[in-house]
């Protein structure tokens, strides 16, 4: 097979510098000393490496660059003067003095609770003393050593942070939170954390403002366009990386062939195998050129099933000739452009483990499928290990020990993260867990660690704010760029857009689908615009009020979010269609919205951010909609798209 390039082309200040001058790219400064070689990765892990691509052309990371004042740990490898060597010679130091105890820590990623590494509210003082045994973040981080963790905004009213519990309320919040568990890391182990987060983007976004909201993976597929994908991506690594998050548990490599999968739909870049590939790629490269390793996920694909993971273990009932031809090609493209993690889905998979076991446990999917097969050598990270499609199978330790068996590298969210470490470290010291096993696993993590920039000189892993690296403008234009792209015209009757200046026009539908968001963005040239917010599920009086606003108006424009399965919104469509006003309907989901609306013009935005309803504004004031729909959506193909012009 193709060359598999793994590790961050680190110099992510090159990034914020290349992102700030109206993006431009700088050039790459030659040989990267700080990677492992093929052979030495083999060596080093004891897996087969594929051949690969040179490295003679890919950045070099300089630790020294952009980091916080102070020393490093006195632990810590290397000088900024005199780099440590390369990513098997470093993780091979490090190893060497690891604790059995420190080792097993390594692969475990926590989400702890609060803002601040040593100041948080009593209730997130109160679950993390509860969950972990420390009051503070810091507190948990050092008493179980662990290699990384994980943040949430734990949202509360109206998707908003929530301020008791969450990690990520601003960027200068954010740096210091990520300043302190580092310090608090180096200090216990003299091993930095993976720091990490899932943003995804679009309905997956962990950021808020000021961050860049960027339009998520179908708005990239319904754009297709492969440098923009890219360099959006790159862009959203530089302000994660500016704030100390150097992991994120993304791209989604799934390809959505199901219209009723409940839980990846718009997470997904689309339903063919090469558009999901080469968006995905192209995430994996933008990722790694801002300074944030990707993780390709759910493996080997959760995009057929009809069967949420977090509520149950979903069924992949395909044949492997299918599985091999649709599911797998984008995993396979993310490995070649270098990915740096792969996770598992908690599913069952009869074609690829006739056992049942789900690929999170099955020495099948990960040590055969994903490394001998498709020769992954980089880390494989469980999904979150609380969730229901993994927690009936056993106890936590048992689960965990299952994973670690089946060729898992780090255990993300563990239950009883105090009795999983525990019942590890007793596995080891009674030969259940056999020690080479465990050091394959952590030299892959410290590897990778290495090859972020975070060993070798510890305040690598801090995180200054370099001025224009978050939000600023050139990123919103960014989004906007994807955005405007991606907007599709799915059906379009004659001459219903652009609206008439001086008309009439209601907005209704779903508050958090967006409908806040377009109102205002329709106020111009003297129109009069009505905005009738509604519930997920709108009330019998929610639809008589949006309904009455319909008669009122020249055009009323419906946005959903995921009508297909909301009777109350395909209801409210039903009553929008008995009036005598045309209606335009958009999605701020996913698209399958359009077979169970009825409406003039259909429009599939992909997103509800402000971007999105930002295109969407445009193109109800007459702009194009170049975006093509990435999936089927009913009679309509993929690669599809309407025209809006009229009909003389």
């Amino acid at each position: 097979m193709t060359g598999h390039r793994r590790g961050v082309a680190a110099g992510w200040v090159f990034a914020v510098a290349g992102l700030v001058l109206l993006g431009c790219e700088a050039e790459p400064p030659g040989d990267a000393p700080g990677r492992s070689s093929p052979d030495e990765r083999e060596e080093a892990t004891g897996d087969p490496a594929p051949d690969r691509p040179t490295l003679d052309d890919e950045p070099q990371h300089d630790p020294t660059n952009g980091t916080a004042t102070g020393d490093a740990d006195e632990e810590a490898e290397g000088t900024p003067d005199e780099p440590a060597g390369d990513a098997v010679a470093q993780a091979e130091r490090v190893l060497e003095r690891l604790s059995w105890e420190q080792k097993v820590g390594q692969l475990l990623v926590a989400d702890v609770r609060g803002d601040h590494p040593t100041e948080v509210s009593a209730p997130a003082a109160a679950e993390n003393a509860a969950r972990f045994g420390a009051p503070t973040p810091a507190e948990v981080v050092a008493r179980h050593d662990l290699g990384g963790v994980i943040y949430f905004t734990y949202a509360g009213v109206d998707d908003e942070p929530d301020p008791e519990l969450g990690n990520i309320q601003g960027p200068e919040q954010v740096a210091t939170l990520s300043d302190g568990l580092q310090e608090a890391a180096t200090e216990a182990t003299g091993v930095p954390l993976l720091v990490a987060t899932d943003q995804e983007h679009g309905f997956i976004t962990r950021t808020p403002e000021p961050f860049t909201r960027m339009p998520g993976p179908m708005a990239l597929g319904a754009a297709d366009d492969v440098a923009l994908a890219e360099e959006s991506a790159r862009a959203a690594a530089v302000e994660l990386r500016a704030v100390g998050i150097n992991v994120t548990l993304a791209p989604t490599a799934d390809v959505n062939t199901e219209p009723t999968n409940p839980v990846i739909g718009v997470r997904s870049v689309g339903a063919e195998p090469e558009l999901v590939g080469r968006m995905v790629a192209a995430q994996v490269r933008g990722l790694d050129d801002g300074g944030v390793g990707a993780t390709a996920k759910h493996f080997p694909g959760h995009g057929s099933v009809d069967v949420d993971s977090h509520e149950a273990l979903p069924t992949v009932d395909d044949a492997e000739e299918a599985l091999r031809a649709v599911a797998l090609p984008p995993f396979r493209e993310a490995i070649e452009a270098g990915v740096g993690a792969v996770m598992p889905g908690h599913l069952a998979v009869p074609a690829f483990d006739d056992e049942g076991r789900p690929a999170t446990v099955s020495p099948a999917m990960i040590d055969g499928l994903l490394r001998e097969d498709l020769g992954f050598d980089g880390v494989v990270v469980t999904d979150a290990l609380d969730m229901e499609g993994i927690t009936g199978r056993g106890e936590p330790a048992e689960v965990a020990l299952e994973a670690l068996e089946a060729g898992v590298d780090v255990l993300l969210m563990p239950p009883d993260l105090p009795d999983v470490r525990a019942g590890l470290i007793d596995a080891v010291e009674t030969g259940a867990l056999d020690e080479d096993r465990l050091d394959a696993s952590v030299r892959r993590v410290l590897i990778w660690k290495a090859e972020l920039g975070l060993l070798g000189d510890d305040r690598a892993a801090r995180a200054p704010i370099p001025d224009g690296a978050v939000g600023v403008d050139e990123h919103t234009g960014l989004s906007e760029e994807v955005a405007r792209a991606a907007v599709t015209a799915i059906e379009a009757a004659c001459d219903v857009l652009p609206f008439a200046e001086g008309e009439a026009v209601a907005v209704v539908g779903p508050r958090d689908g967006g409908v806040e968001e377009l109102a205002p963005l329709l106020d111009t040239d003297g129109a009069s615009i009505a905005a009738v917010p509604t519930d997920q599920q709108p009330s019998a009086d929610q639809i008589a009020d949006a309904v009455s606003a319909a008669v009122d108006a020249d055009l009323v424009v419906q946005v959903t979010t995921s009508a297909w399965r909301s009777t109350g919104q395909q209801q409210l469509g039903a009553r929008l269609a008995e009036s005598d006003t045309s209606v335009v309907a958009v999605a701020s989901a996913e698209p399958y919205d359009a077979t169970v609306t009825d409406a003039d013009v259909h429009l599939a935005t992909y997103d509800r951010g402000r971007a999105a309803m930002t295109a969407a504004a445009e193109v109800l004031r007459g702009g194009e909609a170049p975006g093509r729909l990435p999936v089927p959506v009913g009679a309509h193909a993929v690669g599809d798209g309407a025209a809006l012009a009229d009909c003389d």
